[in-house]
């Protein structure tokens, strides 16, 4: 450990006697928690961001959406707008938040809306969706005002396998002892040769109740697409590449990018950053500086939510979407637990 981390033990104590604190008084039910007939399912992490959140929110969404009407609700992080909001394909990403218009371009039959008061989203969405059978509740770990009938927490293979703080020591929100709380846990970003000795031994020390599921996912990146034509680049050998992020966890994209094209130039910038023109301009200028004739800028398909178009289209971008993929083959298995939560909240 670092003595600047060292530095920061006091401030970690702090915040660990205060998530603590908070957490003692909903578990007594000294602060009440508002539970609802209508199934409510949260997905969440104990981290400040880089578990692959959304991919797998959008996954249960889409596995769900076959069977019965489903929203996502968030809180619009770095919104501009107030309040509750259906957000539409035509809602800016300033008012809606780079997550949830992310949600809308990649599922056009999703239902999303934003709203820090959650309790208040869920009465708006039961208001107003008809025949809705379902309200995913995206980053609602910490959310404790709102009793989820299910909940699927989300630890990144890093932070089980290294050591872990609580914050600013380290990424935790709050105590990995309330990982008891939720009915599923899922260890994101896996190697894709995760071997079953070592999914045997996370399992092991994770010590889960016996109420609790363990499921293996890694990040599985799709061909690279244009953000402006219909154009799929399969292969990137020959390409010359720009990426610029603004994501909590930039380094797994990144190798995989590095191991395929022909150079990588990389500018990284804070999660949910806001990109300016001088951002901009720096990127053009790396792209510019390039002499091959077989180039592209490259972005997240998180991060593209947060350009406007005249943006993307000047600068021809293109971006990769992501998706997970579950070891064990347990994808089915996870659906199924949901499908029968659903199903037995809705009898």
């Amino acid at each position: 450990m670092t003595p600047a981390k060292l530095l920061l033990a006091p401030f970690a104590i702090l915040y660990w006697i205060i998530t603590s604190t908070r957490n003692f008084l909903f578990d007594k039910n000294i602060i009440s928690s508002t539970s609802y007939d209508l199934p409510i399912i949260c997905i969440g992490n104990l981290t400040h961001g880089g578990t692959g959140k959304t991919p797998h929110v959008m996954h249960v969404a889409k596995a769900l959406q076959e069977k019965i009407t489903i929203a996502v609700l968030l809180r619009g992080y770095k919104r501009e707008s107030k309040g509750y909001m259906q957000v539409t394909n035509q809602t800016p990403f300033k008012e809606s938040g780079d997550e949830a218009k992310q949600y809308i371009n990649t599922n056009k039959e999703l239902i999303v809306a934003v709203d820090t008061d959650r309790r208040n989203g869920i009465e708006q969405l039961s208001l107003t969706i008809n025949n809705l059978g379902c309200i995913i509740l995206d980053d609602g770990f910490q959310h404790r005002k709102v009793k989820p009938g299910y909940s699927i927490l989300l630890r990144e293979y890093s932070e089980v396998t290294q050591p872990n703080f609580i914050a600013p020591m380290g990424t935790m929100r709050e105590s990995p002892s309330q990982a008891r709380r939720a009915q599923s846990i899922i260890i994101s970003k896996c190697p894709e040769d995760l071997s079953k000795e070592e999914q045997n031994t996370i399992r092991t020390n994770l010590k889960l109740n016996q109420y609790q599921s363990l499921f293996f996912t890694s990040i599985k990146y799709q061909s690279i697409l244009s953000a402006v034509s219909e154009n799929v680049l399969s292969n990137i050998e020959d390409y010359d590449i720009v990426l610029f992020t603004g994501i909590a966890n930039a380094t797994p994209l990144l190798k995989y990018i590095k191991e395929r094209a022909q150079s990588v130039i990389h500018r990284s910038f804070p999660d949910h950053h806001d990109f300016t023109t001088n951002n901009i301009s720096s990127v053009m200028n790396d792209y510019n500086d390039i002499k091959s004739d077989k180039k592209i800028i490259l972005t997240t398909e998180k991060d593209l939510a947060r350009l406007y178009r005249k943006i993307i289209t000047k600068m021809n971008i293109h971006y990769i979407p992501i998706s997970i993929h579950f070891h064990n083959n347990e994808d089915g298995e996870f659906i199924k637990q949901l499908s029968n939560f659903v199903s037995n909240s809705n009898n």
